[in-house]
Order: C-alpha cells, then structure tokens, then sequence
C-alpha cells in the first residue's frame, strides 16, 4: 500500500466525515472515520497489523472497529452511502494504480497508446468501407 493512496484515502475519509482520521479524541464523526479507515482498508487486502501500525492501535482494536462498522453499515443507510462515496472517489481502480511502480505504468500507458493506434486504424478502414458501399436507394 503505497503512501500516496494512503494519504488520498484519509482526505477522502476527512472531507465524507467532516472529521480529522488522525485526531486522538472520542467524538462520534472521528470514531467513524477511523471505523470506515480500517474497514476499506481490510476490504482491499490490507492486513490487521498494518491497519493498526498506521492508526497506532493493537490489532484487536482494528479488528473491533471493522466489525462494528460493518454492523453499523448494516443499520445505517447514511454510513452505507459514505462507503460507497468513498469507495467511488478512491475507487478500488485507482488502488491497483497505486499499487505500480512507475516503470510499470510507463509500460502500461505505452501498451494502451498501440492499442489506442490499432484501434484509430481500424476505424479510419471502416469508415473507408463505409464510404465505398453503394446504397441503392428503395
């Protein structure tokens, strides 16, 4: 999990919340961004311990706020709405993004501008064959 997305996603969180993720106090909205934080970070693959390295919590307390919030998103339509909010701003494409190196998305976009050619071509013949039918009229 690179550092980048990291920092995308707790601004995300704070903006949907209107909270500080990082704040150290009890309030309803910093409790739930924390909540959600570790739930979407355990619905990517992100591991227990490393949520709770970059909260600063045990583990068991990463455990406990994912199984709450998913408790809590199960009752609460505007919880389940600020997941898919979040989710959609971050999305789960733009992780695997994250994820690459630069030398991998350098090859990535040098793959999808041949593709983009190939395709450029194909449509410049078919419009071309289009051009040479003959249509006759009824």
């Amino acid at each position: 999990m690179t550092s980048s997305f990291i920092r995308t996603l707790i601004q995300t969180i704070n903006e949907v919340f209107e909270a500080d993720l990082l704040a150290h106090n009890r309030k309803r909205e910093t409790v739930d961004a924390k909540r959600m934080f570790s739930t979407i970070l355990r619905d990517l693959g992100c591991t227990y311990k490393n949520i709770a390295h970059m909260l600063n919590y045990n583990h068991a307390t990463v455990i406990y706020h994912v199984k709450s919030m998913r408790d809590l998103m199960s009752m609460e339509i505007d919880l389940r709405d600020k997941y898919e909010l979040i989710m959609d701003i971050v999305g789960k494409a733009d992780y695997e993004l994250f994820k690459k190196t630069p030398a991998e998305l350098r090859k990535e976009v040098l793959t999808l501008r041949k593709k983009n050619n190939l395709l450029s071509l194909k449509v410049e013949e078919l419009q071309e064959a289009v051009k040479n039918l003959i249509v006759e009229p009824l």
